[in-house]
């Protein structure tokens, strides 16, 4: 089985799982608010919320797996082979790696808030979704559009992007790339790089860097060949603890996660559940079968221009398709909205699938011929 495909499997995954969390965001507010003035369908999707059914569409742990993946993937050559080139060429490259498609979709976000075409804003009810409202409330400028691109998304991550709301995560995943090639090169190939491990996970337990951290470990181990294999049994009781503290969602109106109410303050609970799923994803054979299946293996191919821009969808086509659909053919909301969903879920896959052709892709050769330009 090969397991890069089966991790970029996964990654697809994740990344279809972000596009299911904000198309629900802006057409069933409250399967993230829980409000019931939020509700479009008698409270059901609140009541799913609330349970462990929310991890199919539970945005934030979608995110935390990116971050063990990147964790893992980006130490797994220095592993393999234990040569300080690869961090070196792989260092150099992921800026350019990350941005070049950052830049060039935000681009298109740019010239759709410019000529008002985020038409979704506009249309009731989806219009009423607070998400949806917090979306694209910028005066478009050239050089506003470059600073908060290149410089704050960078330097200042904590400050959520206006043109494209989806990078908030690209200035964390680009420190904890660097942060995980630091280690590397001071203590990757040290006999007491345990001790560096547990100073470290210790150092950011509170914070998205820890997953990047037990990436590396993950890759450390299963390189070694020391990965602890689990029994089916323990497989499933893994599973059951991903599903649980995965789908956490902080809310006083359920009981079911109270217990992880004070872990909260301590470590992420959807952070647990990353590195859980990802462990099982190296262990269960039948876990590695369905990531390289070819549909699944299809989303890992497309993932990051997937992230990157189906939220131009969501924004534009969406709110466009779900209006005729309603007031020209007077179906139901929960019809309007499944088939939008559906037209939502090709257009973007479509989208994707070029941009990665196109922009992804060509990326990627552009920074391995720099990178032999300059240093070979």
């Amino acid at each position: 089985m090969n397991r890069e495909h089966a991790i970029d499997g996964l990654r697809g995954l994740a990344a279809l799982v972000v596009v299911v969390s904000h198309f629900l965001c802006a057409f069933y507010p409250a399967t993230d608010t829980l409000l019931l003035k939020d509700m479009r369908v008698n409270g059901l999707e609140a009541t799913l919320s609330q349970t462990p059914f929310n991890l199919l569409y539970n945005g934030n742990f979608a995110v935390c797996v990116f971050f063990v993946i990147s964790g893992y993937v980006l130490s797994a050559s220095f592993f393999a082979s234990h040569q300080q080139e690869t961090i070196y060429s792989s260092a150099y490259r992921r800026y350019f790696r990350l941005m070049i498609p950052v830049l060039a979709t935000s681009f298109f976000y740019y010239l759709f808030i410019t000529q008002d075409w985020f038409v979704s804003k506009y249309i009731p009810p989806v219009s009423d979704s607070p998400w949806m409202q917090k979306m694209w409330n910028v005066e478009p400028a050239p050089w506003h559009f470059i600073k908060s691109t290149l410089y704050d998304l960078v330097v200042h991550p904590e400050i959520e992007p206006l043109y494209n709301p989806a990078l908030w995560s690209i200035g964390i995943e680009l420190k904890g790339s660097y942060l995980v090639y630091i280690f590397l090169l001071c203590m990757g190939n040290h006999r007491f790089r345990w001790m560096g491990y547990v100073g470290l996970i210790l150092l950011t337990l509170k914070t998205y860097y820890v997953l990047f951290i037990s990436g590396i470990v993950l890759s450390d181990v299963f390189h070694r060949k020391k990965l602890y294999r689990l029994s089916t049994g323990q497989l499933l009781i893994l599973l059951v603890i991903v599903c649980y503290v995965g789908s956490y969602k902080y809310t006083d109106t359920t009981n079911l996660w109270h217990a992880l109410d004070g872990l909260r303050g301590i470590v992420k609970p959807q952070a647990i559940g990353a590195v859980c799923l990802f462990y099982i994803c190296l262990q269960s054979g039948l876990a590695a079968r369905i990531m390289t299946t070819q549909a699944v293996n299809f989303l890992g191919k497309i993932s990051y221009s997937l992230y990157l821009i189906h939220l131009l969808v969501i924004g534009s086509l969406s709110g466009i398709v779900f209006k005729l659909f309603v007031e020209q053919l007077a179906w139901s909301y929960v019809m309007a909205s499944g088939a939008t969903f559906v037209i939502t879920l090709g257009v973007s896959f479509i989208l994707a699938k070029v941009c990665t052709q196109w922009i992804d892709d060509k990326g990627v050769a552009f920074t391995k011929r720099l990178y032999g330009k300059v240093f070979r």
